[in-house]
């Protein structure tokens, strides 16, 4: 499966999923390529809405609020091609 399957849709959609763009791999190596989990709030926060723009990403086991503009989307993860 191609990365074609990457949608545009709404990054705050609940059960969506988020990967940093592979050309800022470099910048942000803590986030790796694989996907994760894409979350409408972050109870545990001080503001548990994410800012416009941004949104609550599940990295390991916790939340971190990161920019949307660094990230792709989908309704699903998607396989790596070997």
């Amino acid at each position: 499966m191609s990365d074609d399957n990457v949608s545009s849709f709404s990054p705050r959609a609940s059960g969506a999923f988020a990967r940093l763009r592979p050309a800022l791999l470099c910048q942000h190596p803590s986030l790796g390529q694989q996907w994760h989990r894409v979350h409408e709030r972050n109870d545990a926060a001080l503001s548990p809405e994410p800012p416009p723009g941004q949104v609550w990403l599940e990295v390991g086991d916790r939340m971190r609020l990161l920019p949307a503009a660094i990230l792709e989307f989908s309704a699903e993860p998607v396989p790596q091609s070997s």
